[in-house]
């Protein structure tokens, strides 16, 4: 027995001599500024370090200490600030400590800050590194940074993926548009440009929910804080008609404040939609099923940016401020509206192609008139603490659009479409963590509604009626859920997701063809969807490797009613899925994620839609097969990123491979005066595979960042055309390439972007096989033959194939000439001075070939003086 005891008494003082602690907090100045790099050490009595951490660009640190001394002492200290030494009684309480600024005199040295350093999982881009005299916006300079890319509506990629938060001074102002902020921000306003890597935003589930995202942080040089920022622009010039232009861009950031107000408006040619729309994935922009029935555009969009060919009246305004009440609870109201009134002219010839026929040839001629108002209101409270989160936000969105298509083929007609569409929503999540248990809350509600959308089709001359179509529709959505997790121990945690949501809908739709009662077509549904689901998971994490997997069951129990034909369906049924995910963390700053698994795409109202409904004055589309859609996924994915920020070099690849198994398969039946497509039911397996390679280098004796991008995607699926099934492999090879920088003490600027793209097509229904190939260039340079003058000149180039025609050279080229005096601005601009009328080019889609010819913008001119603050 005494023996025993002893044992015991060993193996517990044993135990206790080996506990471990995970200390985490915030750093930062006397100001309240968050100190990114600041070193956090545990020292022992004697002053030797037991283990340290680097704070990252949110001053947040953590810290594992093992074994656990008594008392634990923690040592703080920042370059340019006083040390600071602390004494911890409870490891598991947060240590927030602030430092001191020091005061020192530096003897004369030249000091050259490094273009990009590196901080752990952050890295800092010295802007004055990359600026150039030529750059309008941070935006330009963000696009020569190496290893982010910049897409053409604005969003941002860093190292192949797309940024899950978008930050002002490490605060979210726009929610996700920050399109707002890169396109009007000058970037002699901001000092450094902040990435995130393996950014996790909720600061309660640090460790507890890895991500493979980066965040992407803008910071202020500090004397341009605490006053307003921005700048006004007025123009006017000519090209056809009278040009017009005005601008104002205000931005005003303090500790307790951020403000950020735009107002434009043009006909030059202009587009706004990209800096409001939405950047960052959301739940909250749900939308009815009647809302999606007919497309803004049906008659064909160009390839190049539709300020080639949009004939534009626009203007919008925006109003987005961020009121900080507390060290970790802020306010944030956003308001934006947009009105655009565009028009444009194109042709468009449709070959479609059917088993063993000749293909049915399709010509249009369209001038289509767009009239679209869209509104959007929220308001959002957050506190992101380390030990609670707790959001709600609040949303409100109105859609309104008028638009007319005159149409010229055999007959002469006019399609015109009206469509109201409104939705409201509120997101609520709480996140709470204490010692090595977290728990989740979370709650989304969403309404939305579209009580008009009708589209009509008249013949002038005969005064006659086409077609006559129109649809209504709601949709009720909630998710509530709540997540428990475990600290099991130092490397590994439990936990469980469970959630339900829910989805009440209704869709009601009448279409005729002339005025006959016997062409008359009817949808009239409604019903639920209800899904339970659970999703237990385990998580260990290694120095090198953290693995996660999770088993997500969901319960489907769904009821829907044909109110017009009689029927009624319903199911009630599990599906398991399966993930699995492994974050590699290598030497030489390489890291690898390899993820596989299983996943059910479940359908609902649409797949009970099945009479047809008219999409434009020949194309009928019938959304349901009768049958609910199910889709099971197979997948594996694979990535691998390096950076190498001494030698400004950054590399990713990315791979992934799925097989699909769908119970339905898509229909069409084509003639030379109706297009039928629908959905049938048919169990078919289809297969993706695509890979993607990029390399970005910056090499500073140049001053210059060259870029390659290269990606393959391969598809096979099946389809039906005519009755017949149809097998489909398409191939599509892209190579991307981009050179930016500055030369001859940046008196020379430029940047080159070219891009190859094959496009190849095998399948039944074509006589042999198909291939498009498309290249297209970018160039923009920019010469100051003194200081304060600029001439710069930009050109497009495409060299695209019609099929049947050969091939055809588009380019495009813009110019002007710019001068700054002091905070103005004198600016005159060109477009399309090689006065290029039509641009034609061959898009392969599915199984059909689609030839378009658009008209172009003439040659115009816009004199415009701009006043920055």
């Amino acid at each position: 027995m005494r023996c025993a005891i002893l044992v015991l008494v060993l193996l517990a003082a044993g135990w206790c001599s080996g506990l471990a602690a995970q200390v985490e907090g915030t750093v930062r100045s006397d100001k309240g500024e968050p100190l990114a790099g600041a070193m956090v050490k545990a020292v022992d009595a004697d002053g030797g370090v037991l283990a340290y951490a680097i704070a990252d660009g949110g001053g947040h640190y953590v810290l594992q200490v093992e074994p656990l001394p008594e008392p634990l002492r923690l040592v703080f200290s920042c370059m340019g600030y006083e040390v600071l030494e602390r004494t911890v009684d409870d490891p598991a309480q947060p240590v927030d400590v602030r430092l001191r600024e020091k005061v020192f005199e530096l003897k004369e040295v030249v000091v050259r800050v490094p273009p990009i350093r590196a901080l752990g999982d952050t890295l800092l881009y010295d802007v004055a590194s990359f600026r150039s005299q030529s750059d309008r916006s941070i935006e330009d300079v963000i696009k020569r940074l190496p290893g982010i890319e910049v897409q053409d509506n604005g969003r941002i990629f860093y190292n192949g993926e797309a940024i899950n938060k978008f930050y002002i001074e490490n605060l979210d102002l726009l929610g996700g548009r920050y399109a707002i902020a890169t396109r009007n921000i000058s970037a002699d306003d901001i000092a450094s440009v902040s990435v995130y890597e393996n950014h996790q935003p909720v600061q309660a589930l640090k460790d507890i929910r890895m991500s493979d995202r980066a965040a992407l942080n803008l910071t202020l040089k500090r004397q341009r804080t605490l006053k307003p920022i921005g700048y006004m622009k007025a123009g006017a010039g000519w090209g056809g008609e009278t040009k017009w232009q005005g601008e104002l861009f205000g931005m005003l950031v303090s500790p307790k404040n951020q403000t950020l107000v735009t107002a434009k408006g043009n006909n030059f040619g202009e587009e706004y939609r990209n800096e409001t729309q939405q950047l960052i994935g959301s739940l909250f922009d749900t939308k009815t099923l009647a809302y999606g029935v007919f497309s803004q555009m049906p008659f064909g969009e160009a390839q190049i940016p539709q300020s080639r060919y949009f004939r534009n009246r626009s203007v919008t305004a925006s109003v987005n401020t961020l009121q900080k009440l507390h060290e970790h609870l802020t306010l944030t109201v956003s308001a934006d509206y947009i009105r655009e009134k565009d028009s444009y002219q194109n042709a468009q010839v449709t070959e479609y192609y059917a088993t063993g026929e000749q293909p049915v040839r399709v010509a249009e001629d369209s001038r289509s008139h767009l009239d679209g108002h869209e509104a959007n209101f929220s308001l959002k409270m957050e506190n992101n603490a380390s030990t609670r989160y707790v959001v709600n936000e609040l949303r409100f969105k109105g859609r309104f659009h008028t638009n007319r298509y005159l149409l010229s083929n055999e007959n002469f007609m006019e399609q015109t479409l009206r469509n109201r569409d409104y939705n409201a929503s509120n997101n609520f999540s709480a996140v709470f963590r204490k010692d090595r248990r977290v728990y989740e809350v979370h709650s989304l509600v969403s309404v939305s509604s579209t009580p008009s959308n009708a589209m009509r089709v008249v013949y002038p001359v005969r005064d006659s009626l086409g077609v006559s179509q129109w649809a209504e529709g709601l949709s009720f959505h909630t998710r509530e859920s709540t997540a428990f997790s475990w600290l099991a121990g130092y490397r590994s945690s439990v936990g469980a997701d469970l959630s339900f949501e829910s989805f009440y809908e209704t869709f009601r739709s009448e279409g005729r063809h002339g005025c006959s009662a016997d062409a008359l077509s009817v949808n009239d549904d409604s019903g639920y969807k209800l899904v339970t689901s659970i999703e237990p998971y385990f998580q260990w994490k290694g120095d090198k490797l953290t693995w996660r997997t999770s088993v997500p069951v969901r319960m489907h129990d769904l009821k829907y009613h044909d109110a017009w034909g009689g029927g009624m369906y319903t199911l009630h049924k599990p599906y398991v899925e399966f993930r699995t995910t492994f974050y590699f963390f290598l030497p030489r700053n390489v890291k690898a994620t390899l993820e596989g698994g299983r996943r059910y795409d479940i359908g609902g109202m649409e797949d009970f839609v099945v009479n047809p409904v008219y999409v434009t004055y020949r194309r009928q589309n019938t959304i349901g097969a009768g049958v609910l859609g199910v889709r099971r996924s197979d997948y594996v994915s694979a990535s691998v990123r390096h950076r190498n920020t001494v030698e400004g070099l950054f590399c990713s690849l990315r791979g992934m491979f799925s097989r699909t198994v769908n119970n339905r398969m898509v229909t069409t039946e084509v003639d030379a005066d109706q297009t039928t497509t629908g959905q049938v039911q048919a169990r078919h397996t289809g297969y993706n595979a695509d890979v993607m390679a990029n390399v970005s280098k910056n090499v500073r004796a140049l001053n210059t960042t060259f870029s390659l991008i290269g990606s393959a995607i391969f598809l096979k699926r099946a389809t039906q055309r005519q009755g017949h099934v149809v097998d489909i492999k398409n191939r599509m090879y892209t190579l991307r390439g981009e050179v930016r920088g500055y030369l001859w003490a940046d008196r020379l600027s430029f940047s080159l972007d070219g891009e190859y793209v094959r496009t190849s097509q095998v399948s039944d229904a074509l006589q042999s096989p198909v291939a498009v190939d498309d290249v297209t260039a970018h160039a923009r340079l920019s010469f100051f033959p003194f200081k304060s003058f600029e001439v710069y000149a930009k050109a497009y180039y495409n060299n695209a194939e019609l099929f049947g025609s050969g091939r055809q050279v588009n380019v495009f080229v813009d110019g002007g000439m710019r001068y700054s005096v002091g905070k103005f601005e004198v600016e005159c601009t060109g477009h399309n001075l090689t006065d290029r009328q039509v641009y034609a080019y061959t898009r392969l889609s599915n199984y059909d070939l689609y030839t378009y010819s658009f008209a172009l913008r003439p040659l115009e001119f816009l004199f415009t003086v701009k006043y920055n603050f």
